[in-house]
């Protein structure tokens, strides 16, 4: 195993140079680069035999990771587009009430944690890797608390209404 622990200005370069080309972008190159050195700097160093494609991968899934979330941003604006404002009605307007009310009653019966999550993804957006880094904590982890999450809407809210909870 070779050591690898630090970049020198060449590597870098090269570096850089992939990030941009994968990119399509300098700016975006140099911050995908950034956010992949801030996750080098927590590796164990020594147990990558070959620091330099690993570099490499890192650099990929990040730009991969990062086309998936503006596509689904993407996908998002677009579908909210679609909505046309002619369409808003003063019942569809009660509805939306209903649904913030709904909303409220179900967010006060939360653990601060689960709210956490909850608003880390359907607020921010975030992706379950992102949450993890975030909430400094395995991806693995937030997966489970978010399926386990769920499981507890589901079974709490789905079989009865709201009018039960106080």
């Amino acid at each position: 195993m070779k050591s690898f622990s630090t970049l020198n200005d060449e590597t870098y370069q090269a570096l850089f140079r992939y990030a941009a080309a994968l990119t399509g972008c300098d700016q975006k190159g140099f911050d995908v680069l950034q956010e992949v050195i801030i996750r080098w700097g927590k590796q164990n160093k020594n147990a990558i035999d070959q620091p330099l494609a690993y570099l490499k991968r890192m650099i990929k899934n990040e730009v991969i990771d990062q086309y998936k979330i503006q596509k689904r941003r993407n996908d998002l604006l677009d579908n909210h587009a679609n909505y046309s404002t002619d369409l808003v009605s003063e019942a569809s307007l009660e509805d939306l009430l209903i649904d913030q009310m709904t909303l409220g009653k179900i967010w006060k019966t939360l653990v601060p944690k689960d709210r956490e999550i909850l608003y880390l993804w359907a607020v921010e957006g975030m992706s379950a890797r992102e949450m993890a880094i975030h909430l400094n904590t395995k991806r693995s982890t937030i997966l489970s608390q978010m399926s386990r999450l769920k499981q507890r809407l589901q079974q709490k809210y789905s079989s009865r209404g709201l009018a039960d909870e106080k």
